[in-house]
């Protein structure tokens, strides 16, 4: 019994070993914890501590760093005067395999904004502009230089007021397409937006479905007496258009409405 006990401990501890070893050097591809984005106002946002790896080169934030899209350093241009996406990277040339990147400053360009969507790789498995790992993204208004406000809801989903990207829509008991193009209204690197919609009709009964563009299995749904609204996650698949469709019954009136609410994203 205690040649055993001896053997599990030194196996474990081995173990301990072996994982203090990844964790600073043979970080596999792909792997990303923490480093997530948060608002701190209408032009800084905040990167929680984290770790990862970005195309086989390992970096770590140590401590919570704040960053300045206006700086011209960080975002070239600063923020844009219109609705756009600001994709967050990991910058790969300041990362040094030998010298772990490491975070802990405010006046950091290690970390770079751009308007450039990023594109999947499967070979570095996750989402890079190059050589540059995205790790968040940040929605900017229309008519202002700014930052609109967001809230991650947990770990890669975030609630933001986007866009009504259906207004007034006229129900006809068939599937239709929304008014505004909503693939621009989320990210490229979208797995999930968060919806609402409500619909109307004077004494009378209304119903609400809503469903992504490539399937209507996965849909939300709703009936109500006068008026009926729903909100709720719609998941896609990487690659899927992140069109959305409605569909109401035929002589309701023209009150369907639906926005986006927010995203979760892949990194």
């Amino acid at each position: 019994m205690r040649i055993f006990l001896i053997a599990l401990t030194f196996m474990l501890a081995n173990t301990q070993f072996l994982l203090a070893m990844n964790y600073n050097g043979n970080v596999l591809p792909g792997y990303i914890k923490g480093a997530h984005i948060d608002y701190i106002d209408s032009g800084i946002v905040a990167i929680t501590t984290g770790y990862g790896e970005c195309n086989g080169k390992f970096w770590q934030i140590t401590t919570e760093a704040y960053i300045e899209l206006n700086d011209t350093d960080v975002l070239s241009g600063g923020i844009p005067y219109g609705e756009d996406f600001i994709y967050i990277y990991i910058d790969y040339s300041s990362v040094d395999w030998s010298n772990p990147l490491v975070i802990d400053d405010t006046s950091t360009t290690d970390v770079i904004g751009s308007l450039t969507e990023p594109t999947w790789s499967d070979l570095k498995q996750g989402w890079y502009n190059g050589d540059d790992r995205c790790i968040g993204v940040i929605w900017t208004p229309v008519d202002s230089c700014t930052i609109q406000y967001f809230r991650r809801a947990s770990s890669n989903k975030y609630l933001i007021n986007i866009k009504k990207i259906q207004d007034n829509g006229n129900p006809s008991s068939t599937w239709q397409e929304c008014e505004e193009t909503e693939e621009n209204y989320t990210p490229v690197n979208t797995t999930a937006i968060f919806i609402t919609a409500n619909n109307s009709d004077s004494n009378e009964h209304v119903r609400i479905n809503v469903c992504t563009y490539e399937e209507t299995v996965q849909k939300l749904q709703a009936a109500g007496y006068t008026e009926g609204v729903l909100s709720g996650w719609l998941y896609v698949n990487r690659n899927w258009s992140r069109k959305l469709k409605w569909l109401g019954y035929n002589g309701d009136d023209s009150f369907f409405d639906i926005n986006i609410y927010g995203y979760e994203i892949e990194r």
